[in-house]
């Protein structure tokens, strides 16, 4: 649900920005790509880039019950979903600094108006390979590291800071969907007697 929870983000965003008439691509890459020197540094200008910076396990959810109920009463025993927060970067590379500036207040905006996403409201996605019967709910928080975290994170990503905006999503679910063992309800109580020798 990584790939898909910030591609959801991506459609999402292209469509705010074309509703407010930037017509500028909104791209799913790594933003260190932008000194490489390489056909990836020219691909990613004059775009606004999606980058996961890093995952981090919601521990607080490590409780849940291994098993449940499903439709036809059988109880089912698995794995509880691991849930993830990711911290993400978007960056405005676009050689016009004010435009820039412009399209990062846009992506601010566009958060401020919709930072919750679920396929149960009014989030829909075109992309055939994430399905429509993929079921997510997911939050964006803005996210302000302080600036000596500011300075490091640009200096991993290569050291040249351009206009951004950091975001943490909350609660994105992985889970296998295998089952792991299913029984039978107990629906009577199954009485032993013992003879004595």
């Amino acid at each position: 649900m990584i790939y898909e929870s910030l591609y959801i983000l991506k459609e999402q965003l292209t469509n705010y920005l074309k509703e407010n008439l930037i017509y500028l691509p909104v791209e799913l890459e790594n933003i260190a790509y932008i000194d490489s020197g390489d056909d990836k540094m020219e691909r990613l200008q004059e775009k606004i880039i999606i980058s996961l910076l890093r995952l981090e396990e919601e521990k607080a959810l490590n409780n849940l019950p291994h098993f449940y109920r499903n439709e036809t009463k059988d109880t089912e025993y698995k794995k509880p979903p691991i849930s993830l927060n990711q911290y993400i970067i978007i960056s405005a590379n676009i050689n016009n600094y004010i435009d820039s500036l412009k399209c990062i207040s846009k992506v601010i905006e566009f958060f401020q108006y919709k930072n919750f996403f679920s396929s149960e409201k009014d989030t829909y996605t075109t992309n055939e390979t994430i399905g429509t019967g993929v079921n997510f709910r997911f939050e964006a928080k803005l996210f302000s590291p302080p600036f000596e975290q500011l300075n490091q994170i640009w200096g991993m990503l290569g050291g040249k800071q351009i206009p951004s905006v950091f975001y943490k999503i909350s609660l994105v679910q992985i889970e296998q969907s295998d089952k792991k063992h299913t029984e039978k309800p107990i629906s009577e109580p199954i009485i032993t007697s013992y003879k004595h020798l």
